[in-house]
């Protein structure tokens, strides 16, 4: 509007000498000006345009000139002519439909009267084309009526507050919520809300203060530690009924400083589920320790049995038969322990696994003479089933050493190294005893642990090898893909 007026007053200086002709220097200006401009008779006869105003109305200057504005089928273009040629500022805005090229277009428009020398009136008016504008407020309309639907109809709370901490909007979802209707929320300051929807524990002078200075800080500066976050917390409305929160503040920015929003999610079902969840599982975890333990003391219970056995009898070969089984089960025993009591999901490292089952098997042996032991074992996660094989031949191992390697001897070493390499886990155990005979091999040995060995092996699709330099090295591969 103001470009218009300035318009007008420039228009008014330059209208006219006699005859309706323009003073020179002022015909450029009117030539070559932003906005429609056109000179009117005392009649409201149009007398001439610029090629502005052709192109606004998509018409030509032949079509228009002459044209009689009083007689326009627009009765407000009339109204704002006649109030010109009877001494005033006549006013349009609005959309006009051009009567020379059907045309429609929204228009501001301004016309004015002077008093030239002659006596006649003669009356200019500046038209501006505002298509522009008029697209942007009616996006600007439909933005802001897109938010209002999605902060109504959010199921989120959602509140605005202005400059000075006091609550503009507040959605049916607050509503809800809270207990307090939009009514009643709107003036009021955040942090009385907040502080009356506060615990009982929590309204306190101290609180209080704390809750109206960060909202404060946050409002004056636009920055503050709890925007632009998720912070759980608990409110109490006035029904009593706890709520549990997830609260998200943000700042918007504003000539004069910063608003402030929030975000409040109820989050009661969740938090509840979680308490049942969590009773859920410690529910589960404590019948798993019985189940667990129960299972430990059957299995100690059948190696108990097989060692009771083995005492009543007075075969070399049959005690000595007994024994290897009650240590079998050990090992099975060490690995349900280590299985099931330490954090893994469906995997064991070799590292916490090996170590206390050849610990557990050197216990075993009532030895005269110490035993070194030597663990280079890397941390090398395997399946359960893959474990329990791989247990059973390192017991029949360690067992067949401590047997027989260190026969006349005053002590020993055994060393075990676990690693892997690639795609192929490797498993060696060496002794500095007095060697495996030449004769006995893993396809033909007298006794049941070798062959035990090598059938092992050979589920976990491995190799084995045997290497009797210096004492005897058992070494197994097998591939990582099956661990």
């Amino acid at each position: 509007m103001r470009l218009c007026q300035r318009a007008v007053v420039l228009g008014a200086g330059f209208l006219m000498q006699d005859k309706g002709s323009l003073i020179d220097e002022y015909k450029i200006i009117f030539e070559n000006a932003p906005l429609g401009f056109i000179i009117f008779d005392a009649e409201g006869v149009i007398t001439d345009c610029n090629d502005v105003f052709v192109e606004i109305m998509g018409s030509s200057r032949e079509k228009i000139l002459g044209l009689r504005l009083l007689e326009l089928p627009d009765r407000r273009i009339v109204s704002a002519v006649r109030t010109a040629l009877d001494g005033g500022l006549g006013l349009f805005e609005g959309e006009y439909c051009s009567v020379t090229s059907g045309k429609r277009v929204p228009l501001r428009a301004l016309y004015k009267t002077t008093e030239p020398q002659n006596g006649m009136p003669i009356g200019i008016g500046i038209i501006e084309d505002i298509s522009g504008r008029v697209a942007t407020e009616k996006a600007l309309r439909a933005s802001e009526e897109k938010f209002r639907k999605i902060f109504e109809n959010s199921n989120d709370g959602m509140m605005l507050c202005d400059s000075q901490g006091r609550v503009t909007d507040w959605n049916r979802a607050n509503e809800a919520m809270t207990g307090v209707s939009k009514q009643d929320a709107l003036g009021k300051y955040l942090w009385d809300l907040q502080f009356a929807f506060a615990p009982k524990e929590h309204r306190t002078p101290e609180v209080y203060e704390k809750m109206r200075s960060s909202l404060l800080l946050a409002i004056k500066t636009g920055s503050a530690p709890f925007l632009n976050r998720p912070i759980e917390g608990v409110l109490v409305p006035p029904t009593g009924r706890l709520v549990y929160i997830e609260n998200v503040g943000f700042t918007i920015p504003t000539d004069d400083g910063f608003l402030f929003g929030g975000r409040v999610t109820n989050i009661t079902e969740r938090k509840n589920a979680e308490v049942r969840i969590k009773a859920l599982l410690e529910e589960k975890s404590l019948l798993l320790r019985e189940v667990h333990h129960r299972i430990k003391n059957n299995m100690a219970t059948v190696a108990g049995l097989l060692n009771l056995q083995a005492g009543t009898l007075q075969d070399p070969v049959a005690v000595s038969a007994l024994k290897d089984a009650a240590h079998r089960v050990q090992s099975m025993m060490i690995l349900y322990e280590k299985l099931y009591t330490v954090e893994t999901v469906g995997a064991l490292s070799l590292q916490i696994y090996l170590p206390a089952l050849v610990d557990e098997i050197i216990r075993n042996f009532s030895s005269p003479f110490p035993v070194e032991i030597e663990k280079q074992v890397e941390d090398v996660a395997l399946d359960p089933k893959v474990l329990q094989s791989l247990g059973i031949i390192i017991n029949e191992i360690i067992t067949n050493i401590m047997k027989y390697a260190f026969i006349g001897r005053n002590g020993g070493k055994i060393i075990l190294r676990a690693y892997r390499e690639q795609e192929r886990v490797y498993i060696e155990v060496a002794d500095n005893g007095v060697g495996m005979d030449e004769s006995i091999t893993f396809e033909k040995t007298p006794g049941f642990g070798l062959m035990l060995i090598k059938i092992l092996t050979e589920q976990l699709r491995g190799s084995i090898r045997i290497d009797r330099n210096g004492g005897t090295k058992i070494g197994i591969a097998f591939p990582a893909t099956d661990a």
